[in-house]
């Protein structure tokens, strides 16, 4: 072993005089991560509850309270083709991660081979020129390079971090795809709703044709009473096929998204009314929120990495030692291959040093630069963009609630004056003409409750996913701070 130091002694003295040749003077990034707290949210959170509880619950969407949505969102997380490519992904980048790590490693190898070989008698002379002679080696050989300044470190370091993010991406992947199958099965509520209101709005118009008819036919009205009948009529109809297809066409999303053959849409059952939650947001945003979003946590370990990479990088302007060694036999015939005499030993120590590369590291270095700040723009651009959909999540979840109580109070009234309606029919105070216009008054006041209904709902789930999705961060997540410190 002391001899081993003593070989390497002059190796690392020169590296260290060297060390100077090169440098990455004048290079570095122009921008750094903000946090979360840097970014205000000022009154859009204003007279909203809060509750630290608030955060989504990893099953979010068994809130809702329905069966069929359940199982359906099981059904896509376990058949997405979204979510497989997503998981192939995050095992790839895994798998770079350990081929960097291994990098790192010394290597260790054993060889048997036969060389043939003529030898000119010009070159060697007897017994061996003018012959042809096999010269057969057997043995182990080594190699190692020295990561003297942490640039393979940095570069398994990286490869890491893009792991953890395509891990993370993957969560998200998952977190979207319940959100997308909750919003489709949104929309194939609301289209069954939709159905059943404008059968009764259609069986309406049809009653209201036929009296008009029967009114013109008595000289009651006059033709254009029937046109205006059979124009409503006709778009009762239109109204009706429209949101037959709209429902269709979400139990076909639904299918799409769980992974399955049109078929599958035929299966489904009716929607029953989903359940609203109120409106509330967990305490301490928005600075819990950078934890809680998969897409921030993403795009963060994106800049760590971006960050190694430029570890990386400048560790190249310096030298380094590589070290190769070998031991085993070599003789000029295989039966003398394993005699003691034949056998060799092979210690080869040499340092490296850039010198002149026509620019090629001051390039690589200024490209990593280059990467990391837009690796930082663009989580930048994820934490502003979490943020405002909060904001605007809160806004429309506010502003639904108001319209939903005033059309309550709307389809209340409405209701109440079809049932007083009914009553003065029975009477003979009015005509049923008179009845079925008040009718078609309630009809529209319920279509509208259904329609606000579905909106509170999609928004609630856009607050949701705003909020993380359930995403639960590990205790290794990165932060802006920790980040911004890792490069020189």
């Amino acid at each position: 072993m002391s001899r081993l130091f003593r070989s390497l002694a002059p190796l690392v003295l020169g590296a260290a005089v060297l060390a100077g040749c090169a440098t990455p003077d004048g290079l570095e990034p122009r921008l750094a991560p903000h946090s979360a707290d840097a970014l205000k949210l000022g009154r859009s959170l204003d007279a909203v509850p809060q509750d630290r509880s608030a955060w989504p619950a990893a099953d979010w969407w068994r809130g809702f309270g329905d069966a069929q949505l359940d199982h359906l969102v099981a059904v896509a997380l376990a058949h997405s083709p979204t979510l497989a490519k997503a998981g192939a992904r995050a095992r790839a980048a895994a798998a770079v991660a350990r081929g960097a790590d291994a990098a790192r490693m010394p290597t260790l190898g054993a060889g048997l081979s036969a060389d043939g070989l003529r030898v000119p008698p010009t070159v060697i002379g007897p017994p061996l020129g003018g012959h042809y002679a096999t010269l057969w080696r057997a043995g182990l050989s080594f190699r190692y390079t020295f990561d003297l300044w942490g640039g393979r470190r940095a570069d398994w370091q990286a490869a890491l971090d893009q792991a953890r993010a395509a891990r993370v991406e993957a969560q998200a992947a998952r977190l979207l795809l319940a959100a997308d199958v909750t919003r489709a099965y949104v929309d194939y509520a609301y289209a069954g709703r939709s159905v059943a209101l404008l059968r009764r709005d259609l069986a309406r118009a049809r009653r209201l044709d036929a009296l008009t008819e029967k009114r013109v036919a008595a000289g009651l009205d006059s033709r254009l009473q029937l046109l205006d009948a059979r124009a409503a009529r006709a778009g009762a109809e239109q109204r009706l096929d429209a949101a037959r297809r709209g429902r269709r066409a979400a139990a076909l999303a639904l299918a799409a998204l769980c992974g399955q053959g049109p078929g599958f849409a035929d299966h489904l059952q009716p929607a029953q009314p989903l359940r609203t939650a109120p409106l509330a947001l967990p305490a301490q945003l928005p600075a819990e929120l950078l934890a809680r979003r998969p897409d921030v946590i993403a795009a963060l370990w994106r800049v760590e990495a971006a960050a190694q990479d430029i570890r990386a990088a400048r560790a190249a302007f310096l030298p380094n030692i590589n070290l190769a060694a070998g031991l085993g036999y070599a003789s000029l015939g295989a039966g003398s291959l394993l005699q003691y005499a034949a056998h060799y030993e092979q210690f080869a120590p040499a340092i490296s040093l850039p010198l002149f590369d026509g620019g090629r590291l001051r390039a690589d270095l200024r490209g990593r630069d280059a990467a990391y700040d837009a690796a930082v723009a663009q989580y930048d651009a994820t934490l502003v963009q979490a943020l405002h959909q909060v904001a605007a999540g809160v806004s429309a979840v506010q502003s639904l609630d108001r319209e939903l109580a005033a059309q309550r109070q709307a389809r209340d009234d409405a209701a109440q004056a079809w049932t007083l309606a009914r009553d003065r029919l029975g009477a003979g105070v009015i005509s049923e003409l008179q009845a079925l216009r008040v009718q078609q008054a309630l009809l529209a006041a319920e279509q509208r409750l259904a329609q606000l209904r579905a909106d509170r709902l999609s928004a609630g789930l856009s607050l949701a996913v705003a909020l993380g999705g359930g995403y639960t961060p590990p205790a290794a997540s990165p932060s802006p701070a920790a980040v911004a410190e890792i490069h020189p």
